[in-house]
């Protein structure tokens, strides 16, 4: 009875305290990318995205049929409406892969990640293609994730087209390109759903951070600091990983377009006052001074993928708030990227289509 108490005491503890320190919630408040929305509306996207449940292992993937008011993973696991995996002969499928930015953290629906606004441009374009866009992205995913899901599901699919968003992963680049899946695999997967009900872990989670940040500081933390001297290691494994899922989809018949996207401080945006705090505030997570040695693999990238793209100066000309901290945006920033990708991708899907044409002849 006594452990039953007090374990009702932290769930009723971490009900409040998390309430109140929602900190989606209050940076959304504050920062200004949402000016518009009502209080009640950014509350409802934090609680939303909080409410997604995630499997971790073999790698970590979406439950599929999710629905939140602001969020839906599909039948298949992705982010956006019901695909029908066996395509139609007319239909030219392109995934976009890639971590949170793709999955499109923040964004307040959807239809405002760039995979959205992508499709959106493509279906009112006056091109007689019947694209579809699929968004394949996962908060937290890095090379190997996403190496591992290209080869072990989306081939599945029958894709014509990946477009790869990455670039601001590469301090987490591991070795690991599968990984075997643990005994406790399905035990771990039925206790996903218990973050719907409970608080306590979170909350767990908050005290955790809590003491390590008044022990160690904001930029003191163990672990989160970015060690700029071994990235020059990371991203040459980064760049062979992607060469050999270059060469791995390319055999397949599947173009590979492979993009580096924008982040706070590589390109050469006015920063807002909130991103100039920021600039300093998470400084010790950035790998912006680094950023410069991924830009320039993609010159021996663009020799073994379709094509390559670089974002970085995606938002050079916009003066407002774009970034929440050093690599998320809003709506807007996702509209700027899925601008760039359009006005890119258009040749290569001519080229392609009239190319896969004249092998059917």
């Amino acid at each position: 009875m006594i452990f039953v108490s007090i374990l009702v005491s932290f769930e009723m503890i971490g009900k409040v305290v998390l309430e109140e320190r929602d900190t989606c919630y209050t940076g959304l408040l504050s920062n200004g990318i949402y000016e518009n929305a009502k209080p009640s509306e950014l509350k409802q996207l934090c609680n939303d995205y909080g409410k997604i449940l995630y499997y971790e292992y073999p790698t970590k993937h979406l439950l599929p049929n999710q629905h939140t008011n602001t969020v839906h993973i599909n039948n298949e696991g992705f982010r956006g409406p019901d695909i029908i995996k066996e395509k139609n002969e007319d239909v030219f499928r392109i995934f976009v892969l890639g971590g949170s930015l793709t999955y499109g953290m923040f964004a307040t629906s959807d239809e405002t990640t760039y995979s959205g606004y992508l499709q959106k441009k493509f279906d009112e374009s006056s091109e007689e293609y019947n694209i579809e866009i699929i968004n394949a992205g996962v908060n937290a995913y890095d090379s190997s994730d996403v190496s591992y899901q290209i080869k072990t599901k989306l081939l599945d699919y029958q894709p014509d087209l990946f477009i790869i968003i990455t670039g601001n992963d590469v301090d987490r680049t591991s070795k690991q390109d599968s990984v075997d899946v643990p005994f406790y695999y399905s035990l771990s997967n039925q206790f996903t759903g218990l973050k719907l009900y409970y608080k306590s872990p979170e909350f767990f989670e908050f005290i955790k951070r809590v003491v390590l940040k008044n022990t160690y500081g904001d930029q003191g933390i163990p672990g989160e600091s970015v060690n700029h001297e071994s990235l020059e290691d990371k991203i040459k494994l980064w760049k062979e990983r992607w060469m050999d899922i270059c060469d791995f989809s390319n055999g397949g018949g599947i173009d590979v377009v492979l993009a580096i996207p924008p982040i706070l401080g590589a390109g050469n945006k006015p920063p807002s006052e909130w991103e100039l705090q920021n600039l300093e505030k998470l400084s010790h997570n950035s790998i912006t001074p680094s950023y410069h040695l991924v830009k320039n693999s993609l010159a021996e990238l663009d020799k073994r993928c379709s094509n390559t793209l670089d974002l970085t100066n995606t938002f050079d000309h916009y003066e407002n708030t774009i970034y929440l901290d050093n690599q998320h945006v809003g709506d807007m920033g996702n509209m700027l990227i899925a601008d760039e990708l359009f006005r890119f991708l258009l040749p290569i899907i001519d080229e392609k289509i009239l190319r896969d044409k004249n092998l059917d002849v």
